[in-house]
């Protein structure tokens, strides 16, 4: 063992003592320190469809969920879960369906105190929540909103995605706060699945870096995961020993057919054949056969044989025989 750790070693009462805070990590990771503005987590994404009757049957089918409050005699909120959470759905008229808005529960909801942060953050007052524009909705009881109207705070991320800021206990319901709603209304389709709560949203920027740095400095999230796409190894080995980068891509697309080939034969006869002045170079067509010929230029009847030593043991890559065909 390394002498470095042995000092450090908790005993097994500690570490046991220690399994309740480890419970708490992912929940107390997700912000660091004292953000601005605290989330609680996801609690709805409103969808807008051609037709909600269709889609509250569809997903009901599916995944057995309850209405849990509707707005107005078309929209409808499905709830996840033991709720408040849920899934919304509104009609969108002549536009094509898509993911209207998410909507994430904050602690301490106050539509001023939000405003005045979002303000230090670049985000203005609008008519509507586009980029970097903050919009304040009084929902009426024509809405399942309260009487004097339930607010509904939404502004739009630096690519327009629109955000919507609410009680962790909002459920689409009446109310300062949108958290009285109804008995839910039994779904008449006991589902294939039962959904527990919401995981995660994936929004699609232009910008990656700026709209991370966006969200952190205004909500303090931590990046939990990167994400890229990896090439195999096998890719990798072939990519190191097989690359066509100069001079042969100065001329164009590889013909249908052609293979990988020794990146240095290539090169060395590519670079020969310049120094000779006999023009541009043409790259080698691999036939079916195994053969590859050069149907132009100043080697037109030679057949080049592809040889059993690799040129690197990782590669797999042939090395290219010359041989004059009989004339």
């Amino acid at each position: 063992m390394n002498p470095t750790f042995e000092h450090d070693r908790i005993s097994r009462r500690s570490l046991l003592l220690s399994l309740p805070a480890l419970m708490m990590a992912p929940r107390a990771l997700l912000q660091n320190g004292s953000p601005p503005i605290r989330v609680t987590g996801i609690n709805h994404v409103t969808l807008r469809v051609s037709d909600v009757k269709r889609s509250v049957d569809f997903y009901q089918g599916l995944f057995g969920m309850p209405v849990i409050s509707r707005q107005g005699t078309t929209n409808a909120n499905l709830r996840i879960g033991a709720g408040p959470q849920f899934l919304g759905f509104s009609a969108a008229g002549s536009e094509a369906p898509n993911i209207n808005h998410i909507c994430l529960g904050v602690d301490n909801f106050n539509v001023d105190r939000i405003i005045g942060i979002l303000g230090q953050h670049g985000i203005t007052k609008g008519d509507s929540a586009g980029p970097m524009k903050v919009r304040v909705r009084m929902r009426g009881p024509e809405a399942g909103g309260a009487k004097e109207g339930t607010p509904e705070l939404s502004f739009g991320d630096p690519d327009g995605i629109v955000i919507q800021l609410q009680d962790p206990r909002y459920c689409g319901g009446a109310g300062a706060l949108g958290n009285v709603c109804p008995a839910p209304e039994a779904s008449p389709k006991k589902g294939l699945l039962a959904l527990r709560d919401w995981s995660h949203c994936t929004n699609f920027v232009s910008d990656a870096a700026r709209s991370n740095k966006f969200y952190q400095d205004l909500f303090g999230f931590d990046i939990q995961v990167r994400r890229w796409r990896r090439r195999s190894r096998r890719r990798e080995r072939r990519a190191s020993s097989c690359q066509y980068q100069s001079p042969l891509h100065e001329h164009g697309k590889f013909p249908p057919g052609f293979r990988h080939q020794d990146s240095r034969k290539l090169r060395h006869q590519t670079e020969r054949k310049r120094a000779r002045g006999a023009g541009t170079a043409r790259p080698l067509h691999q036939h079916a056969d195994g053969e590859s010929r050069r149907r132009e230029g100043r080697h037109a009847g030679t057949i080049f044989y592809g040889s059993r030593r690799p040129a690197d043991p990782a590669s797999g890559c042939k090395v290219l025989r010359r041989r004059r065909r009989p004339r």
